[in-house]
This record gives C-alpha cells, structure tokens and sequence, in this order.
C-alpha cells in the first residue's frame, strides 16, 4: 500500500507540473502576441514621394524620394520586385534612372508600421547609360547600385535598349576570352571608381586582357561603326598568342564617327613566323585616334604601333614607343592605297 500510495503522489506531481508548463507557454504566447499587436497597431509612416513622374526622357534622371515622417529610412527596388521583401533592395533615396525602369519604395521607421509601397510609372530613356563593374554580376540590372559584370554583357544590354548611349565601366580587370565587340552608337568609357563616383584615368583603371594564346587575336573590334561611338579611359593588353596576329584594337568600315582617345594600348607577344604585334589596326577606316599610349610588344616578324590599310584616319597627339621585332618594327606602317592619314604631333 505504501508503494502504491508513492506511485500515484508521483503521478500526480508531474501531471501538475505539466498543467503549470502549459499555463506558463500560453501566457508568454499572449505576451509576445500582446506586444506584436502593440507594433502593428502603432502609427503609419508616411508613405514617400518620388520627385519625377515616369515617362519618356531623351537622357538620364536623377530621382529624389523623400518621407514626410522624420527619420524614416527609404528603401526601393528599379526592376519591379516589391522592396519589402526583394533581394535587389536598396536604401537610400536618390535613384539615378539611366536605363528603362519602374521604382517601388515604401518608408520604415522603428516603432511605427511600414508606410504603403508606392509605385512610379515606368521610365523609358531614350539615351541612357549601362554600368558595368568587375564587382557586379552578369544577371543584374545594369544600374548604378546593380551594375553588369563583363563588358560584353553591358554593351549588348545598351545596344538593345538605345539608339545612342553609354557603357560606363568601373576600374579593374576585365578578361577576354573571345574578345570585345563595340556597337555603332554605344560608347564605352573607363576608369571609374567603384561606386561611379568620379573618374580617373591614372588611378582608377579599367583593363581589357585578352587571355588568348592561339590564334589571331583581336582584344576589341570596331566594325561598320557609322553612329557617333567614343572608345575612352581604357588600358587594352593585346593576346600573347602561338600562331597568328595580335592585335589590341581593330576596326574595320568605319567612319569619322569613331573616336578612340585616352587609351593605353599593349601589344601582346607572337611567337609564331610571319605573324604581327598591332596596337591599333585600322582598314577602310577614318576614326579619330588621339591621347593615347601605345608600346609595342615582341613579334617574330612585325611590330606595329598603329596599322593603316586604306582610309583617312586623324592621328593626333598619341605617344608612340617601340617594341621588339626580328624582321620589322615600325611606329606607324600603311599597306595598302588610298591611304591618307592626317598625322601630327606624336612623341
């Protein structure tokens, strides 16, 4: 009897101690519950204001978005997902539109409920800029604050949306492994910081290395350029290639319309016989060439700092330095007629 009577005591006590756990879990529940009903019930900030109206615009915007309710932060979204739960979410409250988009933000503040997400109209830019950084990667936007990854991806992507517009790289390496295609009307500008902030030719360089070693190679090729397209602020390294030419920048049909200025070209190493180190080769072309750098590299045969094969180039204040060639090294060479460059003032 007495070991019945321990039994049930026992059995007793922990069905209490149960009771009391479950009294204990249902009133904190109501508490946090209490507490979370306070935050959502409290006051609404107010929902922001987007400076500009969507619509069509000949060039790029800078858009403001402000909160009437003091110290609440902005956060928004440029590709259309909604900002409170989107991983493209930015804050901040300056948006610099430079390619079509729709902005969605809404306003936060601690102790107060989120403010509605409000949507501008869509913004369609007729000439706008892409922005490409080496931080970036290929499936973003191509904004500012989401920039491109390779310059390939950012040229097709403005080449699809303008008529005339920008490709804006940021300084670093930029491999190639194909080499670059410009666009007619879409040019390309180097050596920004990493946040697009400012610019600078010496300190914040943008690389284009071609990483071919077979073959002959072309870094970046400029073919039927006949809208206004500026290649500027880059350092081109040309492919140290097996067989065949290496050449830093090729362009071909080309009218005055291409610019290629502020560039510090470097021809790549050849190996193999009969083949040439170019820095710049220009056929049945008359762009403008000025401001650059050009160092000429080692061939087995030729090395060429600039190359004219028939056309009415403007060469203009370019440094030209020599190179390493067992057969033939020149500064400038034309080979084919007519050929009537207007050459001066070169180092």
């Amino acid at each position: 009897m007495g070991k019945g009577f321990f039994i049930a005591a026992l059995i007793v006590g922990v069905l209490l101690w149960i009771n009391g756990c479950q009294k204990l879990l249902t009133s904190t529940t109501e508490e946090d519950s209490s507490d979370t009903q306070a935050q959502v019930t409290g006051p609404t900030v107010s929902p922001p204001t987007i400076s500009i109206s969507g619509g069509t615009y000949t060039e790029s915007q800078t858009v403001t978005i402000q909160c009437a309710t003091s110290g609440a932060t902005i956060k928004y979204t440029t590709d259309g997902s909604d900002p409170k739960t989107s991983a493209t979410t930015v804050i901040g409250n300056t948006v610099f539109v430079s390619l079509p988009m729709r902005i969605r933000a809404y306003a936060t503040k601690k102790g107060m409920q989120d403010s509605e997400v409000v949507t501008s109209d869509p913004f369609s830019i007729t000439s706008g800029i892409v922005f490409v950084s080496a931080l970036g990667n290929d499936a973003n936007q191509g904004t500012k604050d989401h920039p491109k990854q390779t310059i390939k991806a950012g040229i097709e992507l403005a080449n699809s949306l303008f008529e005339i517009g920008e490709v804006k790289v940021a300084q670093g390496t930029y491999p190639t492994y194909a080499g670059i295609t410009l666009k007619s009307g879409i040019s390309l500008y180097g050596s920004y910081t990493t946040d697009f902030s400012s610019r600078n030719l010496s300190s914040a360089v943008s690389i284009i290395e071609d990483k071919r070693t077979s073959g002959t190679c072309y870094a970046v090729t400029a073919m039927n350029i006949t809208s206004s397209m500026v290649f500027d602020g880059f350092v081109v390294k040309g492919a140290n290639t097996s067989s065949g030419d290496s050449v830093c920048f090729y362009t071909e049909s080309s009218s005055t319309r291409l610019t290629i200025r502020n560039n510090t070209f470097i021809n790549g190493q050849v190996t193999s016989a009969y083949s040439n180190s170019i820095g710049v080769y220009i056929y049945r072309s008359s762009p403008w060439l000025y401001n650059n750098v050009m160092y000429g590299g080692v061939a087995s045969y030729g090395n060429y700092k600039i190359m004219i094969s028939e056309g009415s180039p403007k060469i203009y204040n370019n440094t030209l330095i020599a190179g390493m060639g067992t057969s033939s090294r020149f500064v400038i060479t034309f080979t084919q007629t007519p050929c009537e460059p207007h050459i001066k003032g070169h180092l």
